[in-house]
């Protein structure tokens, strides 16, 4: 069944935004003692919302991943120019 689609995130679900939006919206530690603070900016925000909502398409995808190179190397390249410019 599939969700209706909430700003244009298609895998994430409507009860799963909240969730995410918390998440983000914190300052966390991890276990290394990196600090990592809380986003605050709505586009920033929607920025990381968009990254988590692509990334969890591609783990979705997978085998078509697979099965077509060109298509892993542009998603690559998007994860990679997303990881660069923070």
């Amino acid at each position: 069944m599939k969700h209706e689609s909430v700003l244009g995130l298609n895998m994430i679900k409507n009860d799963e935004l909240p969730v995410w939006i918390n998440v983000l919206s914190r300052e966390c530690i991890d276990q290394d003692g990196n600090i990592y603070p809380a986003i605050t900016d709505p586009e920033k925000l929607m920025n990381e919302l968009n990254l988590i909502n692509d990334l969890l398409k591609i783990q979705k995808l997978k085998a078509l991943l697979n099965k077509k190179r060109g298509l892993k190397d542009v998603i690559s390249g998007r994860i990679a120019m997303e990881l660069t410019t923070k």
